[in-house]
This record gives structure tokens, sequence and C-alpha cells, in this order.
């Protein structure tokens, strides 16, 4: 049976998933490096790890299901917040 998402379930996936955004946000102008460069390596990166976990996470979607979604938005805080502290401290 297929697991549906509701529009709360969407709303905080995408809050997981953007977590670490005001992090780069607030520290890339800080950064000598071009925004055009910086804009189109982070968007080509986005793009390649996306395509990959799509396709992974669609061979490995029907044996580990839910337990999936939640180790991913584990692993996806954790980063979020490592990346808070270390531009906070």
């Amino acid at each position: 049976m297929k697991e549906s998402y509701t529009v709360k379930g969407m709303f905080f996936l995408a809050m997981a998933t953007s977590i670490d955004a005001p992090a780069v946000r607030i520290s890339l102008p800080f950064l000598d490096v071009g925004i055009y460069y910086a804009t189109f390596i982070i968007g080509l990166v986005t793009f390649l790890i996306a395509t990959l976990g799509g396709l992974v996470g669609f061979m490995l979607g029907e044996t580990t299901g839910k337990y999936a979604n939640i180790c991913g938005g584990f692993v996806l805080i954790g980063i979020g917040l490592k990346i808070l502290l270390e531009q906070t401290l």
C-alpha cells in the first residue's frame, strides 16, 4: 500500500529540507566568491543530489518505506543544526 502525504506532512518535510537555507543566506555574502558562480554550483549540486536521491528512493522505497522518511528527516535536521552552530559559534 502506497503512503500518501497530507498538506501538513508536506509542510514539515519542506521545513526539514530548508532548515539550512538561512545559514547559507547569511554566510554567503561574507565569502569571497562570485554570486553567479556560487548559484550555479549550488544549483548543479542540488540537482545532481536530488536526482540521485530520487532514483535511489524509488528503488528502495518499497523495502524501507516509512523508516527512510524518518531517518532522512533526522539527517537533514542534523545537517542544518550543524551548519547553524558552526556559523553562530
